[in-house]
């Protein structure tokens, strides 16, 4: 049984990760992860120095209620009721604040098409509002999808020198128009003179549209989580003062807007009423005429005093009715005629005129709305855009619900209308008895009141929608001022530097992980116990010193220590004494030249020197010179020579000089066939004689990788 087997074997097919090692290796490459962590470090710093920051700036909005609405439509009832309604409201508000036609005017207010950059070695820097020397008041590009950049020296305080992108140079003066093939421009010198020490500056103008797309998705509009009126912009720049002036620019927009959209409704209804005063003027006027000329036909100077006072009272009381039928049926009258009226345009509906219809107004707020939203989109967009076709088959479906009402409401109001002339003819028939010049005086004041009541309903109407239309005041109002927080919201250099030395260390990691798949070699005493099941005898250290003999008398180091216990575990693999009668031979081979195999022939030889043992140290690696043997050779005969020529082996060994028990046989010159050569009988007969004459034969050979 050999003794060998006792030591626990190992499979080398079997694979998986030993954390274990793993980690020891990393422990061993501890500065792979050091130089890793500071190379991403650095490339961080690098990208905070020259990436341009993007910060946040957050306001509040307070959209106000609109507390003078006169009707509720169906639509509105029941988003009210499932709890929609300010939700669709707010969300409406917020796109249109952030639309097309919203930010053009903030762009062209804040002339956000035009850049200057203030030049610099590896990175421009934005120069906006009062931090820059020049300004572009007037800008017309030729072609407004391509940028136009171009580089500006500052001659002096009015003249300045602009090379354009095809390398054209033009010496221009501060305040005078120019063209180029690019566009036509006019550059003025800001009024702040100590921005004059800028005097490398770069431009860049852009077209309306770009700018408007690329402004709009800067900005982000969040809606309330609970029932409130308030909305949150946010805009992302790389100048904080920019993204305040936005806010600003398109909060004034929004509500320029509203108050235009809240002028034209309320003049609408203003010319509306004031066409019906005209023509209740003339009617009132003849009512009046009527009376006087029957007054003066019939030689009436006062009324009489007969006692028919409950009867006109009750007479004036169904009288009112009717004045106020006449009024509902005149309103109606009118709405109708004005969406009947055959038209391209689609007029606005009057308003605040008190219809009794709830549902009715409610349609005409709706209507209006849409008109107004037609409107806008027939000034940003086509004729065939899908949303103003939506919009339009909208308004003809509202407009035909509007006059299907309209309907229903005049035959109502004909019956009620019916109903109280009746009543109103009784107590007429009552004051049959009453003199005829008093009913029939009573008949033309009637329908005096009745126009007279008109008249006064309209005066308060035209007065209420003059006030309006003057009052109308601003929809939006900024409670919480823009403000920009004092990190970016694109690169926090914290997070960056963190993630940095995570990838530094992960890199590390990787490194190492690709340095071990590429290793081909032994490196530890694992690699040799997963590969195969042989028994390791000792593991030496290396040692990087000159001296090639580390193990003598009275050298105690760690690597003599360790050969002392190779020696120990060869005895006890080889026994010498009774068990063998002749020397044992061990070959010492390496898979590749320098990996130590003379090192640790010459130091083994002597460890079994020291223990007593005759041991010889047997130079068979041929191919080349080696500089451990040669330097303890007295003479030239080797191997080589042994093979070659009648030589005999006594003749080529050589004591070692350093113990009486330890003695040499190099290889010799070399020769031209060393494999050949080694296929020698002599060969075989040399260490016969070494068996016979030595206690241990120790064998270097070659290379096992390269022969």
């Amino acid at each position: 049984m050999k003794k060998y087997t006792t030591q626990q074997e190992h499979n080398p097919h079997e694979v998986g990760i030993d954390v274990r090692q793993l980690l020891q290796r990393c422990r061993r490459y501890w500065y792979i992860f050091i130089l890793c962590a500071l190379a991403t470090s650095a490339l961080a710093w690098a990208y905070l120095r020259y990436t341009v920051p993007v910060y946040e700036v957050r306001s509040a909005i307070l959209l106000k209620d609109e507390k003078n609405k006169q009707g509720v439509s169906a639509t509105d009832l029941i988003s009210k009721e499932l709890g929609l309604g300010d939700k669709k409201m707010l969300a409406d508000e917020a796109k249109l604040m952030n639309s097309y036609l919203i930010i053009e005017k903030v762009v062209k207010r804040l002339k956000l098409d035009r850049i200057v950059y203030k030049r610099g070695t590896v990175r421009d820097e934005e120069l906006y509002g009062t931090t820059s020397p020049i300004i572009i008041d007037s800008l017309t590009l030729r072609d407004s999808t391509k940028d136009f950049k171009a580089a500006l020296d500052m001659v002096d305080d009015t003249h300045f020198e602009l090379t354009t992108p095809d390398g054209a140079k033009q010496s221009l003066t501060f305040g005078t128009p120019f063209s180029n093939q690019y566009g036509d421009f006019t550059i003025n010198k800001a009024l702040n003179p100590t921005l004059s020490k800028e005097k490398a500056l770069r431009i860049v103008c852009k077209g309306i549209e770009p700018t408007v797309q690329g402004t709009i998705r800067s900005i982000s509009i969040d809606l309330p989580k609970k029932e409130s009126n308030v909305i949150e912009p946010s805009v992302k720049t790389a100048i904080p003062e920019r993204g305040k002036d936005i806010i600003h620019a398109m909060v004034n927009a929004y509500n320029e807007l509203r108050l235009i959209d809240k002028k034209e409704v309320s003049q609408n209804t203003l010319n509306f009423i004031e066409s019906r005063l005209l023509s209740l003027t003339s009617e009132l006027s003849g009512v009046e005429q009527s009376m006087e000329t029957y007054k003066r036909r019939e030689g009436i100077t006062s009324e009489s005093q007969t006692d028919i006072g409950y009867f006109f009272s009750r007479l004036n009381q169904y009288d009112g009715e009717l004045v106020r039928m006449e009024v509902q049926n005149d309103i109606f009258e009118n709405i109708e005629a004005i969406l009947k009226k055959p038209s391209v345009n689609i007029d606005l509906l009057p308003t605040n005129l008190e219809i009794k219809s709830t549902s009715l107004q409610g349609q005409i707020n709706d209507f209006n709305k849409l008109v107004l939203e037609r409107n806008k989109l027939m000034k940003v967009a086509g004729e065939n855009n899908p949303n103003l076709k939506s919009v339009t088959d909208d308004l003809y479906s509202l407009k035909k619900a509007i006059i299907d009402n309209i309907a229903r409401l005049k035959q109502e109001n004909k019956t009620l209308l019916a109903e109280t002339q009746s009543k109103n003819n009784q107590f007429t028939a009552r004051l049959g008895k009453t003199p005829r010049n008093e009913r029939e005086l009573t008949d033309i004041k009637r329908q005096q009141n009745i126009k007279q009541g008109l008249y006064l309903f309209l005066l308060q109407k035209q007065e209420e929608t003059a006030i309006a239309l003057v009052g109308a005041v601003a929809e939006a109002r900024i409670i919480d001022r823009p403000s920009a927080g004092d990190l970016p919201v694109t690169t926090k250099k914290p997070i960056v530097h963190a993630i940095a030395l995570i990838a530094g260390l992960f890199l590390g990691f990787l490194l190492v992980i690709m340095r071990g798949l590429f290793i081909n070699t032994v490196q530890s005493e694992n690699d040799i116990k997963q590969g195969t099941s042989m028994p390791i005898l000792a593991k030496i250290p290396l040692d990087k010193g000159k001296n090639s003999l580390v193990v003598g008398e009275g050298k105690n180091a760690v690597i003599a220590e360790m050969f002392g216990f190779l020696r120990s575990n060869l005895e006890f693999l080889l026994p010498y004494g009774n068990q063998k009668t002749t020397g044992n031979v061990i070959m010492i081979t390496s898979s590749k030249r320098g990996e130590g195999k003379s090192f640790i022939a010459l130091n083994l030889g002597m460890t079994l020197a020291m223990s007593h043992k005759k041991t010889v140290v047997l130079n068979l690696d041929l191919r080349r010179k080696n500089s451990i043997f040669d330097a303890f050779s007295n003479k030239n005969a080797g191997v080589s020579q042994y093979l070659t020529s009648e030589i005999y082996p006594p003749e080529i060994i050589q004591p070692s000089g350093k113990h009486r028990d330890l003695f040499f046989i190099h290889g010799g010159s070399l020769p031209p066939n060393p494999a050949g050569l080694l296929a020698h009988p002599k060969l075989a007969d040399l260490i016969t004689y070494l068996k016979s004459n030595f206690d241990y034969i120790v064998l270097v050979t070659p290379p096992v990788g390269l022969v």
